[in-house]
């Protein structure tokens, strides 16, 4: 059992013949992965603006470290600083973006993982279409 429960916004496209068919999930609290590949992560969201934003930040700290003469801690301070920003607000970001793309905020899912949200997504939505699926076991008798 995990101890860390998020909570994930889950996002439709309206403009989609069946959206909820591919809907995007989207945690809340700090990203890991925006921290650690920052530009590459922005790059593969989409997210065009932040990832020439970051880039810019980025090469301006290489920048002042070089011809300000900034120690190498210094850098590394500004580094991680901006590294801190891009965790904590990428998910924001993405849901940013997705909501000026026109996606809408279909529904908001607490659960463990990722698996977990999409399963209680699922489930509460598509339950009823899932149920009417279901093959009757042998032997039962049907009015």
């Amino acid at each position: 059992m995990r101890l860390l429960t998020r909570l994930y916004s889950v996002h439709l496209n309206p403009r989609e013949a069946r959206p909820y068919e591919s809907p995007v999930f989207v945690p809340e609290g700090f990203n890991f992965y925006a921290f650690f590949f920052h530009i590459f992560w922005a790059l593969y969201h989409r997210i065009w603006l932040p990832a020439f934003i970051i880039f810019g930040l980025l090469v301006c700290v290489q920048l002042a470290s070089t011809f300000a003469d900034l120690s190498r801690t210094s850098t590394f301070i500004l580094d991680l600083g901006i590294r801190l920003m891009i965790g904590m607000a990428a998910n924001d970001l993405r849901r940013d973006t997705l909501e000026k793309r026109g996606w809408v905020i279909s529904d908001v899912v607490i659960a463990d993982s990722l698996l977990d949200a999409e399963r209680r997504y699922y489930d509460r939505h598509l339950g009823h279409i899932a149920a009417s699926l279901r093959p009757v076991p042998a032997g039962t008798v049907t009015a």
